[in-house]
């Protein structure tokens, strides 16, 4: 007889590849969310992402807002942004036990294009700001209004936000 257990017992959300063209909210019961390529907010649309989730990125991946992001934590369910590599939170998503492990860089960046509107809270970003784009940081400002409040940048590749232009508001 065989036993077989799976080798992940989480569920995640693939975002591969996607424009988001309706208001939209990500919820940690629907989480870990994996963005794949990229995921792009149209201008005019909201993504709000909940207390509590969490978004892991393949390697190269990044979010494009032309809209609106909202990503408010609490001290007690912060947001995290990090690898898909990262076990240590939404546990192993990519389901490859400890053959890899996160490491500065492995996705790009979260842009605030012209006329984006981007909001941190209570956030936790790590493990982005990859090398071989133009843009340096894991937050990139482009144009947009950037408000990151509260928020615990760490191991990013580069600077942890880029500012290009725009109105970028930050406090602790």
């Amino acid at each position: 007889a065989f036993i077989l257990f799976p080798t992940s017992t989480l569920a995640s959300t693939l975002v591969s590849f996607s424009t988001i063209t309706t208001n939209t909210t990500w919820t940690p019961d629907q989480g870990p969310y994996v963005v794949s390529g990229y995921a792009y907010v149209l201008p005019g649309v909201t993504l709000t992402i909940l207390p509590g989730t969490v978004v892991k990125f393949e390697n190269g991946s990044r979010i494009e807002v032309g809209g609106t992001l909202v990503a408010e934590g609490t001290t007690l369910n912060p947001i995290t942004f990090t690898s898909v590599k990262d076990d240590t939170v939404g546990g192993d998503t990519n389901g490859d036990g400890t053959a890899t492990i996160p490491a500065r860089g492995d996705w790009v960046q979260i842009y605030a294009n012209v006329g984006a509107t981007v909001t941190f809270a209570q956030s936790i970003i790590r493990y982005g700001g990859s090398v071989g784009t133009s843009e340096t940081g894991m937050i990139g400002n482009y144009g947009g209004i950037l408000n990151i409040s509260d928020s615990d940048f760490s191991e990013s590749n580069s600077a942890h936000t880029f500012i290009q232009s725009g109105t970028t508001t930050i406090t602790t």
